[in-house]
């Protein structure tokens, strides 16, 4: 009796520690790119006033309409529009999905984009 009794009270700890861990929630969130690391795999997505670091998961998803990209594409669309897929836990923000939508043309996003694409070296080949 002593043993099952002690069992149970084990059990109701364990299940009370694991419901006070929060679970990891999806998001998916929206901007322009403005800064991207590629050797850090991250990326900074301007959205509204301040910008949103997302670490690109390992396994991470770059998409350009039905195009696949490597994560290290990304380099290259700064200024555009994106939507990212997320996981959040605390403050570390995992990107699953990455999905380019193109230069924006109109609003505050088209202002952000065109200041990115002026302060960015244009590259040239060698």
């Amino acid at each position: 009796m002593r043993t099952f009794i002690l069992s149970l009270a084990s059990l109701v700890a364990l299940a009370t520690t694991a419901a006070a861990q929060p679970l990891p929630t999806e998001l998916w969130a929206g901007g322009v790119i403005v800064k991207v690391d590629t050797a850090a795999r991250t990326v900074a997505v301007r959205q509204g006033a301040s910008d949103q670091i997302y670490t690109l998961a390992p396994e991470a998803e770059v998409k350009d309409g039905k195009k696949t990209l490597a994560a290290t594409d990304l380099a290259s669309a700064l200024g555009q529009q994106v939507k990212v897929k997320y996981t959040a836990d605390g403050a570390t923000r995992t990107a699953s999905k990455v999905t380019l939508h193109g230069v924006p043309t109109s609003g505050a996003a088209a202002a952000v984009s065109a200041a990115v694409r002026a302060a960015t070296p244009a590259t040239t080949p060698e």
